[in-house]
């Protein structure tokens, strides 16, 4: 399989410069001691595992050439991957750093290629090439104390480089911060913020707009989806971690979901009516181009945050399940929140209705300005938050399983964030949903050590 895909690569160094991009990669992964000839004694080793390999072009980087290990690749059923132990299931980077006044970002230089793989593994890590762009990851660090900000930066500035990972490319809401770094690991667009000249970086995949401290999606889909391939690419290219845009882009995967439905294959040409309806989905999406949003939700606060209310609202449709979690912050003294906290429970479930329910929005694909700004009753009093019904906890029970068909769910988290400046200054929203399916098996869903409401429909 790996020497069949290699045949089929060199096809498309029909294309000069791809070529030549594709052969200097290589040719550098052999230099900087990051890849090594195998020994001639050695070929023929029937355990060896050969990692397929291609090159893809960034839609808006068109003239680099990033080349791609495709560790997923079966043979006999089997992949590297499913052989790999995987990490724990995080939430984004972006999340933690939504709640800090100052925020630093910067690269990890070719970060993979730092980790040493013992000798004994690396006959599971060969690639084919004939004889004759650089990966990297991210790093954000955050703090409401600007010199707390500095003082973490310069420390995992030298605690990488002695593991051998080289931090580049440093940006900051902060001049002060900048200014405190060495020039040399600042990104070429520090000068420019530091002239008041407002710079938007990419970072973590998302847009942070320097100066105005704001972060947006990139967004730029011009194309007409004719198949159901490119409308999956469509999708794919929004990426949308803190789930910004889950009510719009649950849309479009409803209409691949009906394309999967009706046995309309991959390459197929999509009727007119179809190609109506994911064209306008794909209008409604544009609309979104130049929307951002604050990274820092306690921006406006100046006094210090005594504690944090998190009010999380939930909702499923026979389609999908959502919810969507909005963070307050509350000025108390310390012995009002030690009173809260020992005669209050930590979470206080509650019901309200759909009309009042933000998170109907991402399981109906609805787009309103609730989701982004949140129920209206939670900028009031909570003496005239609605009424509850009288329920027993069985009822509430009762309410969970009645279900239009039955299934079955597996442990999933909400991870999203999204900011709102509500009754409480400052409003972080947490977003997830996931189109239902036979496959799925449970749902949980977890809440921190913070004051917490949860909204059923």
């Amino acid at each position: 399989m790996p020497f069949e895909r290699l045949q089929r690569l060199k096809c498309k160094f029909k294309d000069d410069e791809y070529y030549k991009q594709y052969k200097q990669f290589m040719i550098n992964l052999l230099d900087t001691g990051y890849a090594e000839e195998v020994p001639k004694c050695d070929m023929k080793n029937q355990q060896a595992w050969y990692i397929p390999h291609f090159g893809v072009r960034h839609p808006t980087k068109r003239d680099k050439v990033r080349v791609v290990f495709d560790c997923a690749a079966r043979v006999n059923d089997l992949s590297l991957n499913d052989l790999l132990r995987q990490g724990p299931v995080r939430c984004p980077f972006e999340i933690y750093t939504r709640t800090t006044v100052y925020a630093c970002a910067a690269d990890i230089e070719t970060m993979y290629y730092q980790v040493n793989v013992p000798e004994s593994d690396r006959e599971y890590l060969r690639l084919l090439w004939w004889k004759d762009g650089q990966i990297g990851d991210g790093l954000l660090v955050s703090s409401d104390d600007i010199d707390d900000l500095i003082d973490n930066s310069v420390n995992v500035i030298d605690l990488c480089s002695k593991g051998g990972f080289n931090l580049t490319k440093f940006n900051s809401n902060s001049i002060k911060a900048l200014n405190c770094l060495p020039k040399e690991k600042c990104s070429d667009s520090v000068e420019k913020f530091i002239k008041n000249k407002d710079v938007e970086r990419k970072t973590l995949g998302l847009y942070w707009s320097l100066g105005k401290d704001k972060i947006s999606i990139s967004l730029n889909f011009d194309e007409v989806s004719r198949t159901k391939r490119e409308l999956l690419a469509v999708i794919g290219k929004v990426y949308d971690p803190l789930g910004i845009l889950a009510p719009v882009v649950f849309e479009g995967r409803i209409l691949l979901q009906n394309l999967f439905r009706n046995g309309i294959g991959w390459d197929c040409t999509l009727s007119d009516r179809n190609k109506g309806y994911i064209n306008a989905w794909m209008s409604r999406l544009n609309r979104f181009k130049l929307f951002s949003i604050d990274r820092c939700t306690k921006k406006g606060i100046t006094s210090k945050v005594e504690s944090i209310q998190c009010d999380i609202s939930c909702d499923s449709s026979e389609l999908a399940y959502g919810s969507v979690a909005y963070l307050g912050y509350k000025h108390l003294d310390g012995n009002r929140v030690s009173q809260i906290r020992e005669n209050s429970e930590d979470v206080c479930w509650m019901y309200v209705t759909s009309k009042d329910n933000p998170a109907d929005d991402a399981t109906r694909g609805r787009q309103k300005s609730r989701w982004f700004e949140g129920p209206a009753f939670l900028s009031q009093n909570e003496e005239v938050w609605p009424v509850q019904p009288q329920m027993s906890k069985e009822d509430f029970s009762n309410l969970e399983t009645k279900k239009v068909f039955r299934v079955e769910v597996e442990p999933k988290q909400t991870d999203t964030v999204d900011p709102l400046m509500l009754r409480l200054n400052a409003i972080v929203m947490l977003s997830d949903y996931m189109i239902l399916s036979d496959r799925i098996k449970s749902v949980i869903s977890k809440v921190g050590e913070v004051y917490c409401s949860a909204y059923w429909p």
